[in-house]
Order: C-alpha cells, then structure tokens, then sequence
C-alpha cells in the first residue's frame, strides 16, 4: 500500500519477527517514548507506517514529522495514548480494537487537527475485502498448524497467548 513499515512491541524479543514480517524499524515501548520516536521518522515523498507486535499500524505522510494515521488494533488503551501524540499535524488515529478503559488524550493535541474515529471492523464486506487484498499482494497469514488430535493443545495455546499468531487445526483427509 505504498508505506515503510516500523514497527512497535513491548520488548526487544519481538524485534526480529516484526523484522522479518516487514518492519524497517522496530520501537519498544517498554524502553523507549513511542511518540518522541514516531517523530523521528518521515515520508521523503512517499509514506511511512508503523505496525505494532499487536497489528497496529501507524502511517506518517510525506509533509512532516510524525504519523499520518494510526491503526490501532491492540485492544490496549494504554499503547493507544502514547502512541497518539506522535501523530503528524492532520494526523487521524483509527481504533478497531477497542479496550475496556477509556483513552486518555491531552485535549492540546488534538489542537494541532489531529483526530480519533472508530470503525466496526469484523464485518464480513471487511473480511473480503482483506482477503481480496492478501491475494492481490501476495500477504500470507503465519500460522501454527495442529493435527486435530491436538486440538485441545491449540486451544489452551490460544487462550493463553502462547501460540505464534493463528492457531488452525489440520483436517486428515479420508477417501473412499
């Protein structure tokens, strides 16, 4: 989609696959202010975007220091805040994953016409069109595939956040 990936995850362990999925650089916002950081980086003509270990990305335009957009997918209200105040002047944070605290934004920054807007993604007009967009471009899921003999084990891996991305259960086929 035209953008250089950055990407931003709670702890240094997550550098190298963001890295690997992609990602030009990596910020850990356990170490470092996420916002100072985005505003290291800008466009030189095209765009810029960071994703976040929890699939948030965050674009900055080619006009100026900062994000141009924020896709904020991690269900954390806590990372949204700080991620909001790198964004670039016109700067829009779009949430689809939403926590169950309040984001808290300094009013001062918004002054500078930078907006928050939430979309109900999950619709299934949304699921085609990103799968019409992974085929066009090429983007393959990362899964951890489980014989359905272990589908108890993949699910408790699941829930518990230990397994690597997606979790999916292979099928033995049977011919007759």
């Amino acid at each position: 989609m035209g953008f250089k990936t950055i990407a931003i995850g709670r702890g240094r362990d997550k550098e190298e696959m963001a890295k690997k999925l992609g990602a030009i650089h990596y910020i850990d916002s356990i170490t470092q202010n996420v916002a100072e950081e985005l505003f290291k980086f800008r466009g030189s003509g095209g765009n810029d975007s960071v994703i976040d270990s929890s699939n948030s990305v965050i674009g900055s335009g080619g006009n100026g220091k900062g994000a141009k957009v924020i896709l904020a997918t991690a269900p954390s209200s806590k990372a949204i805040s700080s991620a909001f105040g790198g964004q670039a002047v016109n700067g829009k944070l779009i949430v689809v994953g939403a926590a169950n605290e309040p984001i808290e934004i300094h009013p001062f920054l918004l002054i500078g016409r930078r907006s928050i807007i939430g979309w109900p993604s999950g619709s299934s007009i949304d699921s085609q069109d990103t799968l019409s967009f992974a085929i066009h471009s090429g983007v393959m899921s990362v899964n951890e595939v489980f014989p359905i003999e272990q589908a108890s084990e993949a699910y408790d891996r699941m829930i518990s956040s230990k397994v690597k991305f997606r979790a999916v259960l292979q099928l033995k086929r049977r011919f007759t």
